[in-house]
């Protein structure tokens, strides 16, 4: 079923595709097409003014920097008695950003190590006595929470922007809070219920890295190599039938008539499931964004639930785009909250 689109979202659905406009509020300098954004994600002035701040382009770590020294964390503070902890998780194999400082002492660089530990998958350094553990375990959950909402935040900014890195860094970095994991990092498995590091290194062993793989796998086949009795299989398999398997494919259709400085692009959005997936019992959330390869512009940003896919198991979404001949453009479709999930098409464009 085609269903043809404009190119941007409703209020309050997900990034807008408009172009920043020069008039501004008049606190904090804020432009006026940002101020709701403060609003809808319950952010302080001064985290949303930092928040626009942000270079273009900002990679991964810059993101999670900046989410990480919003106001809303400062109350996170660190403890003498945790330095020694903090010092462990900074020297840790399993952190991906180090902070430059050797004794990170600061409240944001407490929640910036902290959070990067709990992607990881790995062990909590033990340099940290068990009741503390168990407050910073509470505070942990509290801070991906916050974070979540700046992330949030984030995505729309860069959306509002028209920037494409930003729009994809932000969604990479909510789908690895969302699942508790990073992304395509090898370590995807740990999402599913019931499968820890030690179950994770087994499949890992046998070749099964990915979360798409484990759901491929047969219950026989599960119950082998995680040396399990039956029916550990048949009930794994049930669970990651569940686990939603993308597709898309993207291609130009023409230009537009009235402007052929646009480009006609359709996109095909499916999911290989045998029913609509609810991963985890809940409804699954999906985004689909593209981007102008030349100078990774945001040029169309969707998102709905999975089963807006529901007929045919597919939708189809045309759009125009300005982008040139001879240049192409990046299409990307997620599932917003789960790992592993994403897959990539470039359409060339004539």
């Amino acid at each position: 079923m085609a269903a043809r689109q404009n190119n941007g979202l409703a209020k309050g659905n997900g990034p807008s595709s408009s172009s920043p406009s020069s008039a501004t509020s008049d606190r904090n300098n804020i432009p006026d097409e940002f101020v709701p954004l403060r609003h809808r994600y319950a952010l302080t002035p001064e985290t949303l003014a930092n928040l626009l701040m942000l270079p273009s382009q900002p990679s991964q770590r810059t993101l999670l920097e900046a989410a990480s020294q919003a106001p809303e964390l400062r109350r996170h503070s660190m403890l003498a008695e945790e330095r020694a902890f903090f010092r462990a998780i900074n020297g840790s194999k399993n952190v991906r950003w180090p902070v430059a400082a050797g004794s990170p002492v600061a409240a944001w660089q407490k929640a910036f190590l902290l959070v990067q530990m709990q992607l990881s998958g790995g062990e909590w350094p033990g340099k940290i006595n068990k009741g503390r553990r168990r407050e910073l375990v509470s505070e942990k959950k509290e801070i991906f929470k916050v974070l979540n909402r700046i992330v949030r935040c984030v995505i729309d900014v860069m959306g509002l922007k028209r920037d494409g890195v930003g729009v994809g860094n932000g969604l990479d970095i909510l789908r690895a809070l969302e699942a508790g994991v990073w992304d395509e990092e090898r370590k995807e498995i740990l999402q599913v219920a019931g499968i820890g590091p030690k179950l994770a290194e087994k499949l890992a062993q046998a070749g099964i890295t990915t979360t798409k793989a484990l759901a491929r796998m047969e219950s026989w086949n599960i119950e082998r190599v995680l040396s399990r009795n039956p029916p550990f299989g048949v009930g794994m398999m049930a669970k990651m039938k569940q686990f939603p398997i993308l597709g898309m494919k993207a291609t130009q259709v023409g230009r537009m008539q009235e402007d052929d400085r646009m480009a006609v692009v359709k996109v095909t959005l499916s999911f290989e499931n045998a029913e609509v997936p609810k991963w985890r019992a809940l409804r699954v959330k999906v985004v689909f964004w593209a981007e102008r390869k030349s100078d990774s512009r945001l040029v169309f940003f969707w998102r709905g639930g999975i089963q807006k896919l529901q007929d045919g198991k597919s939708t189809g979404i045309v759009f125009g785009c300005d982008i040139q001949a001879g240049d192409s453009m990046s299409c990307y479709f997620a599932c917003e909250e789960i790992v592993g999930t994403m897959v990539r098409d470039v359409v060339g464009i004539s």
